[in-house]
C-alpha cells in the first residue's frame, strides 16, 4: 500500500495533508521534507573528501573559545582526538590526508606553525606527520604522507602548537552540545610530563567543549557512497495508532556523493512500516549534516525499533538502530479521553524578566487557547516557592523540576522558561533535535500556537475530572477518572498531581528592569496568577494504577488568606521515570472553580445546631457536653476565639458528633 503527501514548505515547518492509515498495513510512501541547516564544503573542494571528527565541520570559529594555557611558562601545547575503530571500518582502504582543525586569535592575534600528526596510540610515536601555518578559521594541515586505513584500531589525530605564550588563550574549541563520550579528547604540552616520560594528557572531554579536529579522509569508489547516519531522532512518546505523525532526526552525510533520498524503517513486534524521504533541493552534500521533520508512524504500544534501511535506494548493510519506546492510541480510544494539555511556567520574582515575559509574551500567546488548556505557574527563589515541602534533600521543589527535565544538567535551567505536556513538540523550533529536555524560553505569540494545535491533536489513553468544595474552613477535594487498559507498558503506572491555585495575588516584592515604561507601568506591584496554595499530592504524583477506574479524596484547611472566589483545582495525570523519559510526560489535565458550603455553621442530625457568630463558637439542640478544641488539640473555650479551625464535639444520649468550624 502506497500513499502520496503533498507538503507545503513555509518557514521551515510542514503541513501535511493526509488519510488514515490502517494500524496493520505494511507501508511505503515518498514525501519531501524540509532541510534545515544546509551546511558548507570543507576547506578541500576535492570530490571524494570526508571530515571524520565529533564537531560540524561547519561550526563557527570563535576568536576567544577554547582552553587556555594558564601556567606562567611558554609551552608547546598538543592537542586530539580518538577516531574509534568502529568509526573508520567503514572507510577501510580510503586514506587519511591530514587534519581540518579550527584556530581562533586570543587575545592578541597568533599565527603558529602548527604540525599535525596522527598515531595509534596518544603517547606513541607519530605514523604520519605535516605543516603549515594556522590562520583563524578552519585549516587544512596535510600530512607529508597519506595514512591508508585499515579499520581495525583506534586512531589519534592532532596537533603540535610550539612557543605558545603563557597567560593566554589555546583558542581551538567550541562550546555547545552534550558531552562525549569519555577517551575521545586530549590536551597537553610537551614542557608537562610525568615520570613514566609522558606528557600528562588532560581530557577535557566531559564539558561541553569540543576541540575543532577533523580528519581529512580522501576515498574513491563505489564502497564510500550512498552513506549516511541518522544521529540523532526525538518524537513525542505518545503517537495516533491510526494517523501519521512526525520525528525530528539530525541526518549527517557519511559518504563521497550527495543524498538525494533515504528510507526509514519502523518495526514493533512483528508489524514494519517504510517510508522514503525525498530531500528538497539538491540533496545533502558529502560531510555535511541537516535537521528535518519526517514522517512516523507508531504500530503499536510497545518498542520501535528504527533506522535507515536506503540511501539512495541503496540497501543498508549494517544499519544503526534507534530504540524508542511509544504509546499508540487507537482513535476510538482517544474519543473517549479528550485531551487537554498542561501549560507550565516557572518565574522568580527575583528575576525582572518575571512581569514582561509574562505579560507582553506569555498571555498574548495563550490567550486564544486558554479555555482548552490548564496552567499553572511555578516559583522559586521567592516567597511563593514550595521549599521543602515533600522530600527534604530538595531545597526547592519547583526547580528540581527543571533540574530533572533537563536530565540533571543543571547548566540548561534558565528562567523564565515554560513547557507545554513536558513533551518533545516536532514544531516546536526553540528546541533542537539534540537537547536534553522539553523546557524552552517562552516561545512569541507568532510562533506558539503551533506548539499547542501539536499538543491537542495528541491523542490521550485516560481521564482526569475533580470538584473541590469548601465547607466549614476545610477544602475537601476528589478526583477520579478512567486510565484505557493496553496502552501503558507492563509495569508502568500513571501518577496523579494535585494543586489548589489561586489567581489575584499582588505582591510589592517583584523586581523590574530599569526601564522607565515598565516601572511606569506596574507601579512596584506585580498581579500574580496560577499560583500554587497548596499541592495535596507528593512532588511527582500519586500512583495510580496502570488501567480501570481510579478515585481520591483529599483535604486541607483553608487559610484565612486564600480568596475562595479566585481558587481553582488543577489535576493532571503524568507518566513516572520508570519509562526512560525523565520530562514525565503529562497525558491529561483538568480545572475546576472551588465550590463553597456551610462555612460559619452546620446543622447536626437531631436538630443540633452549631454556628459561629463574630469570634463565638454557640452550639443549640438536645446534647449533654459540648467541647471545643484547637488545630493543635488542645480543648479551649467558647467565646472569643482567634482566627482558625476549630472542632466541636457533642455527646447525649443520642449520641455524639464531631465537626470542624472556621473561626475568621
Amino acid at each position: 500500500m502506497r500513499k502520496n503527501h503533498f507538503y507545503t514548505l513555509s518557514a521551515a515547518l510542514m503541513t501535511l495533508i493526509a488519510a488514515p492509515i490502517p494500524a496493520n498495513a505494511f507501508l511505503t510512501h515518498q514525501s519531501k521534507p524540509a532541510l534545515t541547516a544546509p551546511a558548507a564544503s570543507p576547506a578541500k573542494e576535492d570530490a571524494g573528501v570526508i571530515l571524520l571528527g565529533y564537531v560540524n565541520p561547519q561550526e563557527t570559529v570563535y576568536p576567544y573559545t577554547g582552553f587556555s594555557n594558564n601556567t606562567s611558562d611558554d609551552l608547546t601545547a598538543e592537542f586530539a582526538i580518538r577516531l574509534r575503530a568502529d568509526m573508520l571500518a567503514q572507510y577501510a582502504g580510503a586514506k587519511i590526508t591530514g587534519i581540518h582543525v579550527g584556530w581562533g586569535e586570543g587575545p592578541e592575534s597568533f599565527s603558529p606553525e602548527m604540525t599535525s600528526f596522527l598515531r595509534s596510540d596518544i603517547n606513541g610515536e607519530n605514523i604520519a606527520s605535516g605543516s603549515a601555518t594556522a590562520e583563524f578559521g578552519w585549516n587544512d594541515v596535510y600530512y607529508d604522507t597519506p595514512y591508508t586505513i585499515t579499520g581495525d584500531t583506534d586512531l589519534f589525530v592532532g596537533a603540535v602548537v610550539p612557543f605558545l605564550p603563557k597567560v593566554s588563550w589555546i583558542p581551538t574549541g567550541s562550546w555547545g552540545g552534550d558531552a562525549l563520550d569519555s577517551d575521545i579528547q586530549y590536551f597537553g604540552a610537551q614542557e608537562i610530563r610525568g615520570d613514566d616520560g609522558n606528557i600528562i594528557w588532560e581530557n577535557p572531554t566531559s564539558s561541553e567543549m569540543k576541540i575543532l579536529i577533523l580528519a581529512i579522509v580522501e576515498a574513491a569508489g563505489d564502497e564510500y557512497e550512498d552513506m549516511m547516519s541518522l544521529t540523532t531522532l526525538r518524537l513525542n512518546d505518545v503517537q495516533s495508532l491510526d494517523n501519521e505523525g512526525e520525528a525530528r532526526v539530525i541526518i549527517r552525510n557519511d559518504g563521497i556523493n550527495a543524498i538525494t533520498d533515504f528510507d526509514v524503517k519502523v518495526e514493533c513486534g512483528d508489524r514494519s512500516w517504510t517510508t522514503t524521504v525525498d530531500l528538497p533541493e539538491d540533496g545533502l552534500d558529502p560531510i555535511t549534516t541537516g535537521t528535518l521533520n519526517i514522517p512516523f508512524q507508531a504500530l503499536a504500544s510497545g518498542v520501535h525499533r528504527i533506522w535507515v534501511s536506503k540511501v539512495n535506494g541503496t540497501e543498508v548493510k549494517e544499519p544503526d538502530v534507534h530504540e524508542v519506546q511509544i504509546l499508540a492510541v487507537s482513535d476510538e480510544t482517544a474519543s473517549s479521553f479528550p485531551r487537554r494539555p498542561l501549560v507550565e511556567r516557572w518565574i522568580s520574582e527575583s528575576s525582572h524578566y518575571t512581569a514582561p515575559f509574562t505579560d507582553q509574551i506569555f498571555v498574548p500567546g495563550i490567550e486564544e487557547y486558554r479555555d482548552r488548556v490548564s496552567v499553572v505557574a511555578h516559583h522559586f527563589d521567592d516567597q511563593f516557592m514550595q521549599y521543602h515541602y515533600f522530600d527534604e534533600e530538595v531545597q526547592c521543589e519547583d526547580l528540581q523540576f527543571l533540574v530533572d527535565f533537563v536530565d540533571g544538567d543543571k547548566m540548561k535551567v534558565f528562567v523564565p522558561c515554560m513547557t507545554v505536556d513536558r513533551s518533545f513538540h516536532t514544531y516546536n523550533k526553540a528546541v533542537k533535535a539534540d537537547d536534553a529536555g522539553v523546557c524552552y524560553n517562552f516561545v512569541y505569540p507568532m510562533f506558539v500556537s503551533d506548539i499547542y494545535e501539536q499538543a491537542l491533536a495528541t491523542p490521550s489513553f485516560a481521564s482526569v475530572k475533580a470538584n473541590a468544595e469548601l465547607k466549614d474552613g476545610i477544602c475537601e477535594v476528589t478526583v477520579e477518572g478512567d486510565i484505557a487498559s493496553g496502552v501503558l507498558p507492563e509495569g508502568e503506572n500513571l501518577f496523579l498531581t494535585v494543586y489548589l491555585l489561586e489567581n489575584g495575588i499582588v505582591s510589592t516584592s517583584q523586581e523590574f528592569p530599569d526601564d522607565p515604561d515598565i516601572q511606569a507601568t506596574y507601579q512596584g506591584k506585580y498581579t500574580h496568577n496560577d499560583l500554587i496554595r497548596h499541592q495535596f499530592t507528593p512532588m511527582y504524583g500519586d500512583g495510580l494504577d496502570a488501567s480501570g477506574n481510579y478515585k481520591k479524596v483529599y483535604e486541607v484547611e483553608f487559610d484565612e488568606e486564600w480568596k475562595v472566589d479566585n481558587m481553582r483545582i488543577l489535576a493532571f495525570l503524568n507518566r513516572g521515570k520508570e519509562n526512560g523519559n525523565f520530562s514525565r510526560q503529562v497525558i491529561n489535565t483538568t480545572e475546576n472553580g472551588v465550590k463553597t458550603a456551610g462555612i460559619g455553621g452546620v446543622t447536626l442530625p437531631d436538630g443540633i445546631s452549631i454556628r459561629v457568630v463574630g469570634r463565638d463558637i454557640v452550639a443549640e439542640g438536645d446534647f449533654e457536653t459540648c467541647e471545643v478544641f484547637a488545630a493543635n488539640g488542645a480543648r479551649v473555650g467558647s467565646r472569643s476565639l482567634t482566627p482558625g479551625i476549630y472542632v466541636v464535639k457533642t455527646s447525649g444520649s443520642k449520641g455524639s458528633y464531631s465537626v470542624k468550624v472556621l473561626v475568621k
